[in-house]
């Protein structure tokens, strides 16, 4: 009999045998054609199962538009699209040289990581990443996960292996000084605004300069999502006073939360939830213009997000529903 995902998930896999600028476009119809799909000898494990020979279980897996079904003998496990909350792909705790498809499964309000890879080769097979596009296709296709949204915001999933957030579906977006590490786009920030920033109209970038001037100097709406390293003291489970006193620096001196707004004192910060983390609130006013920042703050796997809404003191009342809003759909991916 199917096991559903729940706290007897953990215990079954305790038991089991070792074994650039773009403009935001709405998501395409779904259908079914093509489901269900099976990949053979797939492996699961949980977050807290400690590396590549820790316990899992082995089967194949079925794909259907509604659920992720691995056939494991007496131990199948079933997982409710609806309950996957991130799709990532990279690595887990416990492992050092081998990949996983990570999914954030949220059931009963809990949230707990499902792990899944090609077990064939001894967990060494070579289509992982097939599996993870796989999963990612039909979670688009499906509005699943990360692509979840309601109407008016559209899924920004272009960097999803790092996070996800819904935005407004008519806006622009801008990549700026992003960082790859290990091939990955691990750092950097990412513009979401509705001011003129496409690059066909703009060959040479000086409209997107002003454009991006105007944000920076709160005379623009814009939200900006910036990850860069988490430093010492930063983490899902809270900042302390060391980290506090850093992070205001680290505020003062960012081009998008920083300047005309006066410095941050570590007392400034609030502390609110954010994607299942203790992080952090600040809301500055610029003593000379009419600019306002409202900025959340969190870390998790030893990378700092900070996540922004720049406006005007006049636009703020009209723009603060749609980022409480967006706030509350940040997924950040879990794999390191």
């Amino acid at each position: 009999m199917k096991l559903r995902l729940a706290a007897g998930l953990a215990l079954a896999l305790a038991l089991a045998l070792l074994g650039g600028v773009v403009r935001l476009r709405a998501a395409d119809a779904p259908t079914e054609e093509g489901y269900p799909r099976t990949l053979a000898g797939v492996w699961m494990r949980t977050g807290t199962a400690r590396g590549i020979t820790g316990p899992k279980l082995s089967g194949d897996l079925v794909i259907t538009p509604e659920s992720l079904e691995l056939l494991a003998g007496k131990r199948d496990v079933s997982i409710p699209l609806a309950s996957v909350r991130m799709i990532s792909y990279g690595t887990m705790r416990g492992d050092v040289d081998t990949e996983w498809v990570v999914l954030e499964v949220v059931r009963d309000g809990k949230r707990e990581l499902i792990g899944l890879r090609d077990g064939r080769k001894l967990g060494y097979g070579q289509r992982t990443g097939e599996l993870y596009e796989v999963l990612r296709d039909t979670a688009r296709r499906f509005s699943r996960a990360q692509f979840s949204t309601s109407e008016g915001f559209r899924a920004y999933t272009e960097l999803d292996r790092v996070f996800a957030m819904d935005v407004p579906a008519d806006w622009t977006l801008y990549h700026h000084d992003l960082v790859h590490v290990d091939g990955l786009v691990r750092y950097g920030t990412v513009v979401f605004t509705a001011e003129p920033l496409l690059e066909a109209d703009d060959p040479k970038g000086k409209a997107r300069a002003r454009a991006l001037g105007k944000i920076q100097q709160g005379q623009a709406t814009a939200w900006i999502v910036t990850r860069r390293e988490a430093l010492g003291g930063m983490k899902c489970d809270g900042f302390d006073k060391g980290a506090l006193a850093a992070l205001g620096e680290i505020v003062a001196s960012d081009p998008f939360f920083g300047p005309p707004l006066p410095p941050a004192a570590p007392s400034a910060f609030e502390p609110v939830e954010i994607d299942g983390c203790a992080g952090l609130r600040l809301v500055s006013r610029a003593e000379t213009t009419q600019g306002v920042l409202d900025l959340r703050v969190v870390a998790r796997e030893g990378t700092l997000v900070l996540v922004g809404l720049r406006t005007t003191e006049a636009e703020l009342p009209g723009q603060s529903a749609a980022f409480e809003r967006a706030v509350a759909s940040l997924r950040l991916a879990a794999t390191r």
